[in-house]
């Protein structure tokens, strides 16, 4: 069924509707006129004889039955020929409202299938949205994956740098404090600088505590110094020792007997305190070290921090070892 026929019926439906709506009390159907009853009287006249009982007694419904009297007993002049009978087509049987309406319902109930032919390009269109998502959430869940592993590594590197940069500021200490010279290798410094970094480098690491103290002086081997001097610097010296006169309060005197240093157990001093301000490292694994010397004040006299000087160490990491191998001034 098209959709003009399916728009028929629904204006047939609905006319129905309104002429049920509009319509009044039924009007009994006219009497027929005695120009149509005279071909009944003619035909019926055969059987009067044995009716007549029976049309007084239907004469109070006689106006009801006489419709029914024509088809129930037609005339023979007015019954058609065989022959025109099959001549003239049956006239087309019109449907009634309940039928109608079955087929409207049994067409409307048909036009889902046509629906469902054009439904299958959005549920193609709704397959590639999802696998369009699933892609995002895979991409996302790949960038959160890869932030979290970025800053765990550069955690990592913080903890390094920092480990390293306190390995740093340990290491170049005695050199500080001993207001090094520059120097582009460590076989520039003389035997007094070699040994007055030695022997800072035992105090300010906490050597001194391995030995025994009398009157806050300590005797500490010559040869241990000189150790403590040749891992710091990376070289192997052997240097000549004698009593090293290292402020006007702080003295360090040697005992060719004993072939030791007499040193103070707990020396204290106003100096300089290195404050590295970088720290990088580059392709042969050297690091490039800029520190602050900056001094050190009394606690009875804290003013801002002055800064003496900047110097630029290159260290190097052997094993665990930190080396200073140069030293010079940042201008």
């Amino acid at each position: 069924m098209n959709e003009q026929e399916i728009s028929a019926l629904i204006d047939e439906l609905l006319g129905e509707k309104r002429a049920k709506r509009g319509t009044a009390v039924p009007m009994p159907a006219p009497e027929p006129d005695d120009a149509e009853r005279e071909p009944v009287s003619h035909a019926a006249e055969p059987v009067s004889h044995a009716a007549e009982p029976v049309s007084h007694e239907a004469e109070p419904v006689s106006h009801a039955a006489e419709p029914v009297s024509h088809e129930a007993e037609p005339d023979e002049e007015s019954l058609p020929d065989n022959d025109s009978a099959e001549a003239e087509p049956a006239p087309l049987r019109v449907p009634d409202a309940e039928e109608r309406r079955r087929r409207l319902y049994a067409a409307l109930n048909t036009q889902p299938e046509a629906e469902e032919e054009h439904s299958a390009p959005p549920r193609k269109y709704r397959t590639r949205d999802v696998l369009a998502g699933i892609v995002l959430v895979l991409l996302a869940a790949y960038g959160v994956y890869a932030l979290v592993l970025r800053g765990i590594d550069r955690a990592n590197a913080l903890r390094q740098n920092s480990a390293a940069m306190d390995a740093a500021a340990a290491s170049i200490l005695p050199l500080v404090i001993t207001d090094i010279p520059e120097f582009a290798d460590p076989g520039e410094l003389t035997d007094e600088q070699f040994m007055i970094t030695a022997i800072w480098t035992a105090i300010t690491q906490g050597k001194l505590s391995n030995y025994n103290a009398a009157f806050e002086m300590c005797s500490v081997p010559s040869a241990d110094l000189t150790a403590l001097g040749n891992q710091l610097l990376g070289v192997n010296r052997s240097p000549v020792h004698r009593t090293i006169a290292f402020s006007g309060e702080i003295r360090f005197y040697y005992d060719a007997e004993t072939d030791s240093y007499l040193l103070p157990s707990d020396p204290e001093l106003f100096t300089y305190r290195p404050v590295i301000r970088s720290m990088e490292q580059n392709d042969a694994g050297q690091y490039t070290v800029t520190a602050d010397y900056v001094a050190e004040q009394p606690a009875w006299k804290q003013t801002e921090p002055l800064t003496v000087k900047t110097m630029q160490f290159t260290l190097e990491e052997r094993s665990g070892i930190w080396q200073v191998r140069a030293a010079r001034p940042v201008q």
